[in-house]
């Protein structure tokens, strides 16, 4: 069966979310954009991501990861990091 072709053109362009390389893949992922307290702070996706961002947020854990040039925290997954990495 062949895929189809602006999908396969789509997966071959995308960039990770956080170096110029090429995305392997989209990966879950939650990204706070404000203060922790707040809900609509918390916003939840897919992330384009190169093999390298996925293993250094994966390293991060609970902690997370913060975006060069931006004030965004990053993590792996949909779940929202525990209350006290929150604070």
């Amino acid at each position: 069966m062949v895929g189809n072709p602006s999908l396969t053109y789509a997966q071959s362009v995308l960039r990770c979310e956080f170096c110029p390389k090429l995305a392997n893949g989209l990966h879950p992922a939650t990204c706070l954009l404000g203060h922790p307290e707040a809900e609509e702070s918390w916003e939840r996706g897919l992330a384009a991501m190169c093999n390298s961002c996925w293993k250094a947020l994966m390293d991060a854990g609970g902690a997370g990861k913060k975006r060069k040039g931006t004030a965004e925290r990053w993590w792996l997954g949909h779940k929202f990091p525990a209350s006290d990495q929150k604070r």
